[in-house]
């Protein structure tokens, strides 16, 4: 039983159900070690149960696969794995409550009407908050391809006329040049008055004289996907742009020189939180100042005025406050980095002094 497994065997028993069905795609890579897009799902019992797919998944479940008995059926896989659970006499089977459906759910129940179903609350998710090592190794790839891939679209791509697509564009391609498999998620472009939108898609704004431009993307490398932001200036910014990189970036940085493993996510947050509030910016700090980063690009811990848990060593955040002026323009700044005992480790490792092109 690998040391993912006997985690999961001793969280899930702790809940009172006899096994587990495992469906969701970052779960089944985490727990299985299965990279395929769909069709799949983990019956767990007791540390040992099965994969079950479809015949088009059979030469790469047979590769990826290891530590599980892999059932091939062109039945689908819940009844591969309802029929499974049955023969194994499995009183009580739980499911992944914030991911199956409740299509999905009703079918396992006919599937199954022996089989007392439990609904679980995101227990893989928090198991992957810690990273081991050959996670962490994963995502320092994934953050130096993005880093690389942005030094090269600064340098030979970005100028006054450009569009926000041809930014977003290149910068997909550079990280494909340079080993990354795909974006980690949908890549923000917003320059001008649209960089005070916090996720602003790229569109054909083409960027112009004094304009912040705000770049929030990711490289994913083997199923670990980076996450970073840089904001970036067409010449001189305006006093007022220019003052608030100046206090994002101050905020930034006393994130992470006090970022520790044992605070809060509270207390992570308020270090840049209470920084943005000094300078009279608090009302326009929207967002909390991070998350966890791993095989999905917003995963367990919060760094939130909203979560008092503890944060644990290994994880992987990101420190990312913002300050948006609506008609006027935005900043955001952000790194990803993991939790040590006497701090961090930072996995970016972009400039962040303000940059004017």
């Amino acid at each position: 039983m690998n040391d993912r497994v006997q985690r999961l065997v001793s969280t899930y028993s702790q809940l009172g159900i006899d096994a587990l069905v495992i469906t969701k795609r970052e779960n089944l890579r985490y727990i299985a070690g299965f990279s395929g897009s769909t069709a799949a799902c983990v019956v767990l019992k007791d540390g040992s149960g099965v994969f079950v797919t479809d015949p088009r998944y059979e030469v790469q479940a047979a590769e990826e696969v290891h530590d599980f008995d892999i059932i091939i059926s062109l039945e689908s896989a819940l009844s591969e794995a309802a029929k499974w659970a049955s023969q194994a006499q499995i009183a009580s089977l739980g499911i992944e409550a914030a991911s199956m459906t409740a299509a999905s759910r009703t079918k396992l129940s006919e599937l199954a009407p022996g089989i007392r179903i439990v609904e679980t609350d995101q227990v893989i998710e928090k198991l992957r908050a810690i990273k081991d090592e050959s996670e962490l190794m994963l995502l320092r790839q994934a953050a130096k391809i993005a880093d690389d891939a942005l030094a090269t679209v600064i340098r030979d791509v970005i100028k006054e006329g450009v569009t926000e697509l041809d930014i977003a564009i290149e910068l997909e391609y550079q990280m494909r040049k340079l080993g990354g498999d795909k974006p980690g998620f949908d890549t923000i472009v917003a320059s001008g008055p649209r960089s005070a939108m916090a996720h602003g898609a790229p569109t054909d704004r083409k960027v112009r004289p004094g304009d912040p431009i705000v770049i929030d993307f990711g490289c994913n490398y083997r199923g670990y996907t980076s996450d970073m932001t840089r904001t970036v200036f067409i010449g001189e910014p305006s006093e007022e742009i220019r003052r608030i990189y100046e206090v994002v970036l101050e905020a930034q940085l006393n994130a992470c020189r006090n970022l520790r493993a044992g605070m809060t996510g509270r207390e992570a947050d308020a270090l840049a939180r209470s920084v943005i509030e000094s300078y009279g910016y608090g009302d326009r700090f929207g967002h909390g100042l991070g998350h966890g980063v791993g095989l999905e690009v917003h995963e367990f811990p919060r760094l939130s005025p909203r979560n008092d848990s503890p944060l644990e060593l290994s994880a992987v955040v990101s420190v990312e406050p913002g300050i948006y002026l609506p008609q006027i323009g935005g900043v955001r700044i952000e790194d990803i980095v993991v939790l040590r005992p006497d701090g961090i480790e930072n996995l970016t490792s972009s400039p962040k002094e303000l940059i004017c092109l």
